[in-house]
């Protein structure tokens, strides 16, 4: 017998059975196709047909018979296959340990192969070729987000296949915005802490313009994050788990927030699906009353003058029909204000008023106003006549005593 390659290039020598009628190979065939020639019958026998074989990745040896008599026995090479896996970021090349990765029969459903990643890649044998597998990431390693399963087929080869898969960073994104119109609120800044009341900290990354988990780049950070101008916060690599974001510097004139709120980062916070947490706003507000001291009533008209503690001129306002004056916006902090116009009918207050404004937006101090109505003035009657009246009462008699004298002088003059 002789062993032919598909160019009918022989691979082994002659093959001769022996005193029991059997021949076989020496060394393994690899992969491939092939076929048999028996290149001279025993005595009394004519040559058998040419037999055509293949030997895969799962061939074992081979047995050919003659008239159901076996003739030959060949060694397949039967090398299994290897398949390396490989587990690593979704921009380095470097691996990433601490994922618990499996290998699953897509047919039969079956956990052929579990293993958690180091830094090296995974070597894993005996897969069959033309089957179709399952890999699939049960546990990210911290800071990462699940990486979606991959369907894979070997090819009948005698090389190493590769496999990677890659995992991205987990991504949070804060958003900070006025409650009302909507407007994004730069500058504010948050504190993360995690269930055990730890705060974490973050680095800033200058190319991705974000902030990272600074324990999973080994680097020194900060517990402070402040919102860019778009009044957002990106953060990268935090570890799934539950969270308290607080609230520590709030935005220049409006309320900031007195409880902390939860933050969950899950397995599947990705660059594709972040974790979106909206945190909102509303503008400070100080109720300024102004009223008459005896009737209660409010009253339109009041202009009063707002100054911090500096002295400095804040704003100005004018109490509306109801004698109420909001004003929105202002800074925490310590506040006088005075009486610049009176409503009319009513007379001014020359006293100087204060009032404070914390950053929960709770208000102190003076808030309600009293003015009391002018006196009208009464004509004089001669009771209770002032000084000057009478002063001026004599003298106009007088004045008119000597005109009337100096009249009657002339009038004598003329006679005579």
């Amino acid at each position: 017998f002789q062993i032919l390659d598909p160019a009918d290039l022989p691979l082994t020598g002659l093959l001769v059975t022996d005193e029991e009628g059997l021949a076989e190979t020496k060394e393994s065939l690899p992969t491939g196709d092939y076929k048999l020639v028996e290149v001279e019958a025993p005595p009394g026998y004519s040559r058998g047909p040419v037999q055509y074989f293949s030997i895969g990745r799962e061939t074992g040896d081979l047995s050919f018979f003659r008239q159901g008599v076996p003739v030959l026995e060949l060694l397949a090479d039967n090398k299994p296959t290897e398949l390396v896996v490989s587990k690593r970021s979704l921009t380095g090349e470097e691996e990433i340990p601490g994922a618990l990765l499996k290998i699953i029969d897509k047919e039969e459903g079956d956990i052929l192969e579990e293993w958690i990643s180091v830094d090296e890649p995974h070597l894993i044998r005996g897969l069959q070729s033309g089957r179709t597998y399952i890999l699939r990431e049960v546990e990210a390693p911290r800071g990462y987000s699940l990486s979606p399963e991959i369907e894979f087929v070997l090819s009948d080869s005698e090389e190493v296949q590769s496999l990677v898969m890659r995992d991205d960073l987990t991504r949070v994104r804060l958003v900070k915005k006025d409650k009302d119109t909507g407007d994004k609120l730069p500058g504010v800044g948050f504190q993360i802490e995690d269930e055990e009341g730890r705060l974490q900290l973050f680095s800033w990354q200058e190319e991705e313009q974000a902030w990272a988990w600074a324990e999973l780049f080994e680097a020194e950070g900060s517990s402070l994050l402040l919102s860019d101008e778009e009044g957002e916060i990106e953060i990268r690599g935090l570890p799934q788990g539950r969270y308290q974001v607080r609230e520590i510097q709030g935005p220049a004139g409006y309320v900031k927030l007195a409880e902390p709120v939860l933050l969950t980062v899950t397995a599947w916070s990705d660059g594709d699906s972040p974790v979106l947490l909206v945190l909102e706003n509303v503008k400070t507000e100080v109720l300024l009353e102004k009223r008459d001291g005896t009737s209660g009533l409010g009253l339109a008209g009041a202009k009063l003058e707002i100054m911090d503690e500096s002295g400095k001129t804040v704003l100005e306002a004018v109490s509306d029909k109801e004698g109420r004056l909001l004003l929105r916006g202002l800074s925490p902090g310590s506040y006088s204000y005075r009486e610049l116009e009176a409503p009319e009918g009513y007379i001014r207050s020359e006293n100087l008023y204060s009032f404070t404004l914390d950053e929960e937006g709770r208000v102190s101090g003076d808030l309600l106003l009293e003015n009391e109505k002018e006196v009208p003035m009464i004509t004089p009657t001669g009771e209770g006549l002032p000084g000057y009246f009478y002063r001026a009462l004599i003298f106009f008699a007088l004045a008119g005593l000597l005109c009337f004298l100096a009249r009657g002088k002339t009038r004598e003059e003329m006679k005579d």
